[in-house]
């Protein structure tokens, strides 16, 4: 398991992973970068930078991401690969897997600046901002993986794990055994945003305490 703040080498593994989702969507001349610098997940807060969590209008979150991505302020805007209704070609999409929501990394003048945008319903500031990055490279790694991700609204307690081996190795969730199926929930506790990944059983390993 990697060490929860070292990630030394995350950078390269996170960049290639996000050019992979976009090679085989839609090129970044129609999608905003999902994140901006790159390195932003690696573990690392500029002094004088926060995270914050930020609501934006509705459809919004690429503008978004556009505006904060010329002005040079740092953001994460979690996106999946969809495949859109085509019956010549398989066309894909990517969109946003928590609507309505993007991360945001800046300073007091930053935020102003973004809020300046006109995209923005709410910012909201996050009181544990190391737990945040932490959930944040889970969700990122999880979409490296190109596994399935499922947006839901309900989170339900349950053990903690830290998956082991194949795709998804590293990442650390809940897992909840649903519907025949065993779910690895991941969680933006600040935003109270849940999302999960169908897993099989011999992906896991059990946190030590």
């Amino acid at each position: 398991m990697r060490s929860p703040w070292g990630f030394l080498g995350l950078a390269q593994e996170l960049l290639s992973g996000v050019q992979e989702v976009e090679d085989m969507t839609l090129s970044i001349a129609q999608n905003p970068h999902p994140l901006f610098p790159p390195d932003l997940l690696t573990g690392f807060i500029p002094n004088g930078k926060l995270w914050w969590v930020v609501r934006t209008r509705p459809r919004e979150e690429k503008a978004l991401a556009w505006f904060l991505f010329k002005s040079q302020i740092g953001y994460y805007l979690p996106m999946v690969k969809r495949r859109q209704p085509s019956e010549r070609q398989k066309r894909f999409s990517l969109i946003p897997l928590y609507p309505g929501y993007l991360f945001m990394m800046a300073d007091i003048e930053g935020r102003y600046q973004a809020i300046r945008s006109d995209k923005i319903l709410e910012v909201m500031e996050v009181k544990d901002q190391w737990r945040l990055l932490e959930e944040l490279r889970n969700i990122q790694l999880a979409i490296c993986s190109n596994q399935m991700i499922y947006p839901t609204k309900e989170y339900e307690p349950g053990e903690e794990v830290v998956i082991g081996r194949g795709p998804l190795k590293g990442v650390k969730g809940v897992i909840v055994r649903k519907e025949n199926s065993t779910r690895l929930i991941l969680r933006i506790t600040s935003a109270d945003l849940v999302c999960y990944v169908k897993i099989p059983e011999d992906m896991l390993d059990q946190i030590p305490t």
